[in-house]
């Protein structure tokens, strides 16, 4: 069906039958349901949402213009008649399973960070390991681009994303059946690397890195914060469930909520919104473990934005941000025995992260107990010789030699 926004909606508005988010230069949505066999995303936009073509059948061509910089998770899944795409040079992000699914895609012409030279050497003759985009799929594909590049051109510097741990714990959960399936096919990946680097002697005398940036969850159950702010006429809507008005609004991130207010600087919408977030956490029924003011967040954790509260989980809930239906309800995954597993959540929470260095650059045997996400940076800075110094972490002299 079309998609219908009120003409007063302050971000919200249908342009050629696509939802689209002015304030954020985004693409929200284009319906599967429409029929024409060509779109041209309108130039300004700055990023595709995830799913926003979804499954659309019709679509032969989509132009993306130059001010995307980036590509949503699974933005084009299912779009099965697609047979060519031009990814501009300013997308330097792109979702998982952008193009999964886009069985008559044949081909897909990169622009930021890949060469010709790269994508017709080594990326093209790739692809049909890419297709479908999943795991293992994804990650034996940019295991091989990675191992050619190493081959070929011995970079400086590498970094490569391999996804399969996240993958399966998101599917399963953290100790799921798919755990060890998942740390062979790492086993077997890295080895590729290391035989690349063999191959040109150079693995004696270069510093290989394997790290993770979260930890996951397993989550019970998944809750929907919107549909309390709508009982609480924060979010109103029509007879059909549209969105017509809001004055606070959440916005889920896996295991933790960002509540964005319309006009922040009103006091007393400010003051309503804490004290009603202070009592369903005080409740402890809504899944919620603290409520933290933006300040707070920036103080303690370093995050910060346009949002005025944020929401942690209790370690068992996820959340969505619907608005309609049953605020909490069981994750399906988990009444088939299984848990979700999700991130998002306070870094004190679950599983820690890994760092795990290797290479003449590292002290044998060092061990450091704890350290933050930010002092990755600084600590590769120092190992490549390059001055980094207005950074929030610090470099981890204990591991290095």
């Amino acid at each position: 069906t079309d998609i219908v926004v009120s003409p007063e909606h302050p971000c919200l508005t249908v342009l050629d039958g696509a939802l689209i988010d002015r304030l954020e230069q985004r693409l929200i949505s284009y319906p599967c349901c429409l029929e024409e066999t060509a779109y041209t995303i309108p130039q300004g936009i700055r990023a595709i949402a995830d799913y926003a073509f979804f499954s659309n059948y019709s679509l032969l061509t989509v132009v993306i213009p130059d001010s995307v910089v980036s590509i949503g998770n699974y933005a084009f899944t299912g779009c099965w008649r697609l047979t060519e795409q031009t990814i501009p040079d300013s997308a330097v992000s792109i979702g998982n399973g952008a193009f999964s699914g886009c069985t008559s895609l044949k081909d897909v012409i990169l622009g930021s960070g890949t060469s010709e030279e790269i994508f017709e050497e080594i990326v093209k003759p790739l692809v049909p390991i890419r297709l479908p985009r999943t795991q293992p799929q994804t990650a034996i594909f940019n295991t091989r681009i990675a191992a050619g590049i190493l081959r070929k051109y011995r970079p400086d510097v590498l970094a490569l994303h391999l996804a399969e741990f996240d993958h399966y714990r998101h599917k399963m959960g953290v100790h799921g059946p798919l755990i060890e399936k998942g740390a062979a096919e790492l086993a077997e990946n890295l080895q590729e690397l290391e035989e690349a680097l063999r191959t040109n002697g150079d693995l004696e005398s270069c510093n290989i890195v394997l790290t993770s940036d979260h930890g996951q969850l397993d989550c019970r159950r998944k809750a929907c914060p919107n549909v309390l702010l709508r009982e609480k006429g924060f979010i109103k809507t029509d007879e059909k469930d549209r969105v017509t008005d809001w004055s606070a609004y959440a916005v889920a991130v896996g295991m933790s909520v960002q509540i964005w207010l319309r006009d922040p600087s009103d006091q007393a919408l400010y003051n309503e919104v804490y004290a009603f977030l202070q009592e369903i956490v005080k409740d402890g029924a809504y899944g919620y473990s603290e409520v933290l003011t933006v300040e707070e967040t920036k103080a303690r954790d370093h995050l910060s934005g346009g949002f005025s509260f944020v929401l942690e989980t209790d370690n068992v809930t996820h959340f969505s941000d619907d608005w309609t239906g049953e605020y909490m309800t069981p994750d399906k995954a988990f009444l088939q025995g299984y848990f979700y597993g999700s991130h998002g959540y306070h870094p004190d929470k679950g599983p820690k992260m890994a760092f795990i260095g290797r290479g003449p650059a590292f002290k044998q045997g060092a061990v450091l107990e704890s350290a933050r996400l930010q002092d990755q940076a600084p600590t590769y800075a120092r190992i490549l010789g390059v001055s980094l110094p207005d950074t929030d972490g610090r470099v981890m002299e204990e591991l290095l030699a």
